[in-house]
C-alpha cells in the first residue's frame, strides 16, 4: 500500500446523535487505499468511540476534557481552546481537515490554519441560522466567527441537504458550498428482524403482542415538537385503544414531557426510554415513525427507519420534503398541529396495507437517494480534487 491521504475529522462529541453517526458510516465506506482516516472529538461523550476503533479509526479525545461545550464570551478559555485543539493537529499532521458541527467548525478551521494545514472542509447538518432569531451579542459573535472562518479558512463547505444548503447560502453567503446528501448505511438495516428478540424486547418494555407502536427518535427539546405528539395522542386513542407511543432520547424538556402526559391522562400509553443503544430493535419492534420536529437540517433517525420498511408521519419543516413525498412513503403535515398529526397517525395505525406500502416505498427511496456507501465517493472527490 502507497501513500495514503491522511483525513483528519475533527466533531464535537462522540455521543450518539446524527453528525455523530453520520461520521462513523462515512469512516466505514472511506477507501482505506487511498485515505487514512483519523478522529479527534472535543468534549466529554465517548459512546461511538469503540465502534470507530473497531473498524481500524485511530481516535483521540476529548482534547477539551475540562470543558463542557464553552460559551464564546469567556475568550480565554476560548483561546485555550485553539491552542490544546492546535497541539492535537500537529501530533497527527492531517494532510486535510473534516470539521462537523459548530464548536468543531470553529476551533478545527482556526488551530488547522494555526498548525499549517492547508486544506479544511467543513459539514453543516442544520438549519440553524434561519430559525434562530436571536440577536445578542454571544450570537452575533458566533456568526461572525462563522463566517469569517469559513470564508477564509475553509476551503470546501458541504451542505448535508438542500435545506441547509439554501440556510447557509442566505446567511453566510460562501462561494465554496458544495452539495453531498447526508446517509445511513442502508446494509446496516437489511439484517432480518429476529422474532423471539422482538418479544422480548416488548416483553421488558411491558408492551403487549397486539400493541400497535409509534417511534419518536430524538432529543427531547422545543425543536423536536414532542409536545404536539403527546397532544395528538389522546385523539388516536380514541380511534384504537391498543396504540402505545415509545420515544427515545434525553434532553432539557424530559420532566416537562412527562408532566404534559400526565395532565393528558396518557402516561399509561407513553414510555420514555431515555438513551438506547439497541435503537435498531426499537425501530424493527415499531410499526411506524412520527417526527414532528419544528425544524431540521437533515436528520438521521427518519432514514433509518425507511430503512427498516417504515412509514414516517413528518412535520413540514424546509427539508422534510427532500425526504419523504407526501402519501408515498408516509405523510407530511404541518408543524404545531397536533389536529393533522393525529389524523395521518390514525389512517396508518387503521391500515396495516397501508403501513407495509409505504414501508416498501421508503425503503427504496432511502437505498437510492441517502445510501452512505454511494455517497461517500463524493466526499472523496473532493478531498482529490482539492489536494489536486
Amino acid at each position: 500500500m502507497g501513500y495514503r491521504i491522511k483525513v483528519l475529522f475533527i466533531i464535537e462529541t462522540l455521543d450518539i446523535g446524527g453528525a455523530e453517526k453520520l461520521l462513523l458510516s462515512t469512516l466505514k465506506y472511506i477507501d482505506r487505499d487511498r485515505f487514512k482516516p483519523v478522529v479527534i472529538f472535543l468534549f466529554k461523550g465517548d459512546t461511538l468511540q469503540k465502534n470507530l476503533e473497531d473498524i481500524g479509526v485511530e481516535v483521540f479525545g476529548p482534547v477539551l476534557k475540562d470543558y463542557d461545550v464553552p460559551s464564546l464570551k469567556n475568550a480565554f478559555d476560548f483561546f485555550r481552546c485553539i491552542r490544546l485543539v492546535k497541539k492535537e493537529i500537529q501530533s497527527i499532521k492531517p494532510d486535510i481537515i473534516h470539521t462537523h458541527l459548530f464548536f468543531a467548525n470553529i476551533y478545527g478551521r482556526l488551530a488547522g490554519r494555526a498548525a499549517g494545514v492547508k486544506k479544511i472542509i467543513s459539514t453543516y447538518h442544520c438549519t440553524d441560522y434561519t430559525h434562530n432569531i436571536k440577536n445578542s451579542l454571544k450570537f452575533k459573535i458566533r456568526k461572525m466567527l462563522d463566517l469569517l472562518s469559513g470564508k477564509f479558512l475553509t476551503h470546501m463547505i458541504i451542505a448535508g441537504n438542500e435545506a441547509v444548503k439554501i440556510d447557509v447560502e442566505t446567511h453566510l453567503k460562501f462561494n465554496n458550498l458544495v452539495l453531498i446528501y447526508n446517509g445511513i448505511d442502508v446494509n446496516e438495516f437489511l439484517v432480518p428482524s429476529n422474532k423471539e428478540e422482538i418479544l422480548s424486547l416488548k416483553k421488558e418494555l411491558l408492551l403487549e403482542e397486539n400493541d400497535v407502536i409509534l417511534l419518536n427518535i430524538g432529543r427531547l427539546d422545543h425543536q423536536k415538537g414532542q409536545e404536539y405528539l403527546l397532544k395528538a395522542l389522546p385523539l388516536v386513542i380514541k380511534s384504537n385503544t391498543n396504540v402505545k407511543l415509545l420515544i427515545a432520547g434525553v434532553g432539557p424538556l424530559e420532566k416537562e414531557l412527562k408532566e404534559l402526559a400526565n395532565n393528558l391522562n396518557i402516561e399509561n400509553k407513553v414510555k420514555f426510554l431515555g438513551k438506547r443503544e439497541d435503537i435498531q430493535k426499537i425501530i424493527k419492534m415499531s410499526d411506524l415513525f412520527v417526527f414532528p420536529s419544528i425544524f431540521e437540517g437533515m436528520a438521521i433517525a427518519p432514514m433509518e427507519v425507511m430503512a427498516c420498511k417504515r412509514p414516517i408521519i413528518t412535520s413540514d419543516y424546509l427539508g422534510a420534503r427532500e425526504v419523504v413525498t407526501n402519501k408515498v412513503e408516509g405523510f407530511i403535515v404541518p408543524t404545531r398541529n397536533e389536529d393533522q398529526l393525529a389524523e395521518s397517525i390514525t389512517k396508518l395505525i387503521n391500515s396495516p396495507s397501508l403501513r407495509r406500502e409505504m414501508g416498501e416505498k421508503a425503503f427504496i427511496k432511502v437505498s437510492s437517494k441517502f445510501n452512505i456507501s454511494k455517497n461517500v465517493k463524493e466526499i472523496e472527490e473532493g478531498y482529490i480534487s482539492l489536494l489536486n
